[in-house]
């Protein structure tokens, strides 16, 4: 691109870019490149770049870093499940209701309580809404297996799909517009 600059370095082309109004100090209108390497703006002919394999490797490096990111935020933050829960306020009605991924855990005690007799009464739980639900033997064992089936999922399919698909790439430019998105199951 062509741009007002000045001459820093006559080796390494190495230039500082102005504007029109410094021409008077030396600043032409010069073919200049800004380096990917280390952000410097050089004469484009002798401007260094990073290779397309590096930036193909670099790119992919990147974007698996974002994937695998953005599955432990799924699992740790936004993913949840949907349930038809029955209010502690009046059992008598069911609404749908959401429970985050990260408490497979919590579900998983109260199965084992149930299980054991150690809980025998309906259970109170605070949903992801802010309503407390009573949750019984069944609807925990429900709840649980469903929380464990979307978390292997996240890890078993759609998080390998997506570091397939990035390796798979054969340019930077494949990489990069690759969005990665983890869906409520």
């Amino acid at each position: 691109m062509f741009k007002y600059a000045k001459i820093e370095n006559d080796l390494d082309g190495i230039v500082s870019i102005g504007t029109e109004k410094l021409a008077k100090y030396g600043y032409d209108l010069l073919d200049i490149t800004q380096s990917d390497i280390n952000g410097f703006w050089y004469l484009s002919d002798k401007c260094p770049l990073k290779s397309n394999n590096e930036k193909l490797l670099q790119a992919k490096e990147i974007k698996l870093k974002e994937a695998l990111d953005m599955a432990y935020d799924y699992e740790n933050k936004t993913g949840t499940i949907s349930f038809d829960g029955r209010s502690a306020d009046n059992p008598l009605t069911t609404q749908i209701l959401h429970v985050e991924l990260f408490n497979q855990d919590k579900f998983f005690q109260m199965v084992i309580g149930f299980t054991q007799a150690i809980i025998t009464d309906d259970q109170i739980y605070n949903t992801k809404e802010d309503i407390n639900v009573l949750i019984n033997a069944l609807e925990a064992q429900a709840i649980y297996f469903a929380l464990k089936n979307a978390s292997e999922k996240l890890w078993t399919v759609d998080y390998p799909r997506y570091k397939q698909i990035i390796e798979s790439c054969t340019t930077a430019d494949e990489v990069n517009k690759i969005v990665i998105g983890y869906n409520t199951p």
